[in-house]
């Protein structure tokens, strides 16, 4: 397993354990897959380039093999109990991750932290909001003191997953230029008419529109706006106070191409 923090890859190859701070990024490597053909079945052997002639066996299900599969680890729900055992800090893993990913998580562990500190229970919405991010399925490593077997693995597919949201775009600050009762956006990905827009706030703070109308960076109405083509305005039924925030887009999963 060599993704989410359960890689033993590093520790199987190259005897350094990644969960003491020395993985060697084996998942990053090049390697070569070799068929062979057997009597009755297809054997696959996976090749280091690192220690060539060196193979490793591979072995398949239906659905293929899962050396770089594993669930995304989520401890969210247990801060208590890490800090209680002595921890003083924790890290969210950030590297290859969308500006929208890394703001909406780092935005919830912020919540259960302080939350943590005030001596609050545990918010089960901070769960739904993660699962709004790019995902492969979350479980809790072995931090319940059980093997996660197969609950550790995603059988399905290899890809991240949004379950019901897409990143839309960033809030401008608005300003004379701004059309009076509109939003000012820098869109990233397509954004039509009818779609409910949620705007998350550095603060906070959320703020949920449906797009009646759109104008572009000229003031000209259109039916669509579309990510790289600049600023476009959308309309609000209430001032907005605050400028920078991330835009999602709520979509159904035929829109995200999700397999129900």
């Amino acid at each position: 397993i060599a993704y989410s923090g359960r890689c033993l890859m590093s520790s199987y190859m190259s005897h350094r354990d990644a969960n003491q701070g020395v993985c060697d990024n084996s998942c990053r490597e090049k390697y070569k897959l070799y068929s062979v053909k057997s009597s009755d079945e297809q054997d696959y052997y996976l090749e280091d380039m690192r220690s060539q002639g060196t193979l490793y066996q591979m072995t398949e299900d239906e659905n293929g093999t899962y050396l770089m599969n594993a669930k995304d680890l989520c401890l969210i729900e247990h801060l208590r109990e890490i800090a209680e055992a002595g921890v003083c800090s924790f890290k969210v893993e950030g590297r290859t991750k969308s500006l929208n990913y890394v703001s909406l998580v780092s935005k919830a562990y912020r919540q259960a932290i302080d939350d943590m500190v005030a001596g609050k229970e545990f918010d089960s919405q901070i769960i739904d909001d993660l699962n709004k991010v790019a995902n492969r399925g979350y479980h809790k490593g072995f931090m319940v003191r059980e093997n996660p077997g197969v609950e550790g693995q995603n059988y399905d597919t290899s890809l991240s997953r949004h379950f019901n949201q897409r990143f839309g775009g960033l809030t401008q600050a608005i300003n004379d230029k701004t059309p009076s009762g509109y939003l000012p956006v820098e869109v990233r990905n397509k954004i039509t008419k009818g779609m409910s827009c949620e705007v998350v706030f550095p603060q906070g703070s959320v703020y949920n529109f449906e797009v009646t109308e759109i104008l572009n960076k000229d003031s000209q109405p259109v039916d669509s706006a579309h990510g790289g083509a600049g600023l476009y305005y959308f309309k609000v039924p209430r001032p907005v106070d605050q400028s920078f925030g991330l835009v999602s887009l709520r979509v159904s999963a035929q829109e995200l191409n999700i397999k129900e």
